[in-house]
Order: structure tokens, then C-alpha cells, then sequence
């Protein structure tokens, strides 16, 4: 191994750079106005996650050995079409050293950069240009274009193609086919790669479960290929370094809840997704370094998106309950007895008793069946299924609606209801408090005592 650390070490000079790059080259101007930031999506890649980007990549393709590395180099096209500081480039060198590739062999890359920012651009260059010398190597199949990759142009002809990156996420106007920019590039990959081609992007856990998207999933499901999501929360540690210091608000100032996704080729096209992973930053070398564990949704029917699943029992009980009552069967229109639950969660499924829009008043005919839904929304089953289907953070009227509740949890939560009035009358024990900059909020999490519903029989 000695013969490439040299090698290794030249590059790793390239990634850090790259990293250090960011804070200047994301702005155009001197002040560093997070606007600007955000309207040009300019958050690059973290030297961790793209080492992990490609890890995973070269995984799912079956890319394992020195010959691998050469077929691929050989046969594909390399498109990043927003390069940034080069970060996915640098660490793509990397991993075909690591697999024995030779600086000789990767010169031979057939690799077009694209960026709408020239200063980006000349930066990769330079940086290149500096792995020249060290190496004594000539990367002449290299091209570098300052315009935007929306803009299909000819650089996109060459079959197979291999299309990554880490695309802006830029909201877009209204009226336009997307709601944001990172779909518009996903769209183009996929009309852009033949059954052989290759997308590996980093993109908006949105992309799973929104309804904007849903058109963009049905096209990467008859594209011919396997589809592969690997989701990353935001709390506590979060995938990209740089967040959003303007924002006092803490969900928006932590960086952008992501999936890496991965288009390519197999014997049988799949779908597959890991969780949503969740991790501190002392555990962030550990989750990076490690492949995730996919749950195979080739066939999952219970909704109109790729789920993210907790564990397998919650991925087996929605895969089985998709003819079972929904939750929203048991409470009404209006009635006597109300329940309010937070719109936002993150370690509980929060209880409240104000009556603030960002809640979801519900209301019943009778106190039983208040307490029954409060059973069942508070348990372990419930919270599984929410880190499944939802988003990480929004609690939403259609994730309490759409729950489904089969006849053995049913009868389970319906046994409980006096436990359920026990807990309800001592609430006060279970009081949470959080301050922000309108007051302070006040929910009951009744998670140490929730029913635990994952065990039923089912």
C-alpha cells in the first residue's frame, strides 16, 4: 500500500483545499450576504461526504477491484454539472487510488466540469493543474464549462454517461415545473443516461416523499435501473459543515436534510432505502465510514413515495396494513373532547393544550376515543412509523391521518384506555418546556410511559 500514499496524500491536499475554498467561493461578493449564498445553492461538499459519496456509489454499481475501476474509466463519461470547489471530483481521484488506479489511469478520465461560477472553476483547475506536476500526467480528456448545466447542451452526447454531483437546492419561480432547482438537474440526468448510465447526486430528503416530486420518482421507477436513497437527518450533527447563520430559527440554520441518491444499472431494477440516519457528531466518522442498511421498497405500496424505515418491524407493519382503518376513522368533524398534538416533533410525538395553529386540534365524540388515539399517537409504533413516512420534523395532518391501525393494536390501545386516563390526568408529570424568541412552548411527552405497540401481534 506504501506506493500510493504519496499519491493519496497529493490528493488529500486537493480535498482540503477544496473544503477550505468554500466560504470564498460561494459568494460573489465581498460581504458574504447569506442571500446570495442561498440563491446560487452554493453549499459544497464536506471532504467526509464525499468520501462517503463515492464509497457507497462504487458499492451498489459492484465497482470493487483495480480492474473495475479501469472498465469504468474506460466506458463512461464523467458529468459533474455543478462542480463547485471540486470537492466530489478530488474524492472520486481518491477512491480509485484507493482501489489501485494509477495516476497514469486517471489522467485518462473522460471528465467534463461545469459551473456557472468562473472563480469555481479556475479553482478546480489550478488544483488539477497542480495533480499534473506532482504526477508527471496530463489530464487532456478534461473540460471545463462556466455555464449552466440547465442549458442541455452538447457536453451531454457522449453514451455512457455518468452523471454526479451535488446540485443547488434553489427554490424556483412559481409556475415553473419544479419547485426546485435540484429536480430540474435530476430530470435531466435521467432523460440524459442511457439504460447503462449512472447518476450519483446528493439531493433534498424531500425528494422521497413530496408530492412536488412524486412525477420525478415515477421516472426514476420505469428508468430500467435500481434507484438507491441513503437519507440524512439534520439534528443533532448535520451531513453538509455550513448551515444558515442568518436564520434565528434552529431547524432552517442547521444545513438541509439530505439523501444521497444513486441511478444505475442491475440484473433487476430496485428501489432501496436506508432510515433516516440520525447522529452526533462524535459518532460522524463511524456512520461516514460504514456501509448504511438497505430495506429493499421495490414493492412497497403504502403511499406515493420512498419511505425512509426506522427498523423492520415498521417497514413489515406498513407493508402489511395497507387494508387496515385509518386513524383518522376515530375522531370527528367537532365534539366535546379535543386533542391537541404538535406540528413538529423530533424525540417524541408532542401533546399540547393550546390551541395555537401550529397544532392539530382534533376532536371527538367521546373521551374514550380521545384517549385512544392519544395511546396510539404517543406509542412506539406510531413514532416509528412517523421516521418512516414523514420528514424528520413536520408532523403533518396526513401522516396522523394515514396511520393505520389494524385490529391488534386496536384492541391492544382499547385495553389501555385506563392506563391512558391515568397518564392524562397526571400530565403535569410528563410537562416539556422549550424557549424560543415568542415565548416558550409547553408539550407533554409521554414517551417513557408510551405504549410499546411494536411488539403486537400482527
Amino acid at each position: 500500500m506504501d506506493w500510493r500514499l504519496g499519491w493519496d496524500c497529493d490528493v488529500s491536499t486537493c480535498l482540503e483545499a477544496a473544503q477550505q475554498a468554500e466560504w470564498s467561493l460561494a459568494y460573489s461578493n465581498s460581504e458574504a450576504c447569506e442571500l446570495d449564498r442561498k440563491g446560487t445553492g452554493s453549499y459544497y461538499t464536506p471532504t467526509d461526504t464525499a468520501a462517503y459519496f463515492w464509497n457507497e456509489c462504487f458499492s451498489l454499481c459492484g465497482f470493487e477491484t483495480h480492474n473495475d475501476c479501469l472498465d469504468v474509466l474506460e466506458r463512461y463519461h464523467f458529468v459533474e454539472p455543478a462542480v463547485g470547489a471540486g470537492a466530489l471530483v478530488f474524492a472520486l481521484f481518491q477512491k480509485l487510488i484507493a482501489l489501485g488506479t494509477t495516476p497514469q489511469e486517471i489522467a485518462q478520465t473522460k471528465l467534463t466540469l461545469i459551473d456557472i461560477n468562473a472563480k469555481a472553476l479556475a479553482f478546480v483547475k489550478a488544483e488539477i493543474s497542480a495533480l499534473e506536476k506532482s504526477w508527471d500526467v496530463k489530464f487532456d480528456k478534461v473540460s471545463y464549462i462556466c455555464n449552466d448545466f440547465l442549458q442541455k447542451s452538447s457536453w451531454l452526447d457522449e453514451q455512457p454517461l455518468f452523471i454526479f454531483g451535488n446540485p443547488p437546492f434553489v427554490a424556483n419561480k412559481r409556475g415553473d415545473r419544479w419547485k426546485n432547482q435540484f429536480a430540474d438537474f435530476t430530470e435531466i440526468a435521467l432523460n440524459a443516461t442511457n439504460d447503462d448510465g449512472i447518476i450519483q447526486f446528493i439531493v433534498p430528503v424531500s425528494i422521497a416523499f413530496s408530492r412536488d416530486f412524486s412525477d420525478l420518482r415515477a421516472q426514476m421507477r420505469v428508468s430500467g435501473r435500481s434507484v438507491a436513497l441513503s437519507s440524512f437527518d439534520n439534528i443533532p450533527d448535520t451531513l453538509f459543515l455550513s448551515g444558515k447563520p442568518g436564520s434565528r430559527n434552529t431547524n432552517k440554520a442547521n444545513s438541509q436534510r439530505c439523501s444521497i441518491l444513486t441511478v444505475f444499472p442491475d440484473e433487476r431494477p430496485r428501489v432501496l432505502t436506508t432510515k433516516m440516519h440520525r447522529w452526533a457528531k462524535a459518532d460522524r466518522q463511524t456512520l461516514l465510514s460504514q456501509r448504511p442498511i438497505y430495506f429493499d421498497a421495490t414493492d412497497y405500496l403504502f403511499d406515493n413515495q420512498i419511505p425512509r424505515p426506522e427498523n423492520y418491524e415498521i417497514f413489515n407493519f406498513i407493508n402489511r396494513s395497507g387494508s387496515a382503518k385509518r386513524l383518522r376513522m376515530f375522531w370527528e368533524r367537532s365534539g366535546p373532547f379535543q386533542l391537541n398534538i404538535a406540528g413538529v416533533a423530533r424525540n417524541f410525538i408532542g401533546i399540547r393544550e393550546d390551541n395555537k395553529p401550529a397544532n392539530h386540534k382534533l376532536y371527538f365524540r367521546t373521551e374514550e376515543e380521545r384517549i385512544l388515539v392519544l395511546l396510539i399517537v404517543t406509542s412506539d409504533l406510531f413514532f416509528d412509523y412517523w421516521r418512516t413516512i414523514g420528514d424528520g420534523f413536520h408532523l403533518t395532518l396526513s401522516n396522523l391521518s394515514q396511520f393505520p391501525v389494524p385490529k391488534e393494536v386496536l384492541s391492544e390501545a382499547t385495553d389501555r384506555i385506563p392506563f391512558g386516563d391515568r397518564i392524562w390526568v397526571n400530565r403535569k408529570q410528563y410537562k416539556k418546556e422549550k424557549a424560543h424568541p415568542n415565548g416558550i412552548t409547553v408539550s407533554y411527552d409521554f414517551s417513557s410511559v408510551a405504549l410499546s405497540l411494536i411488539d403486537s401481534p400482527r
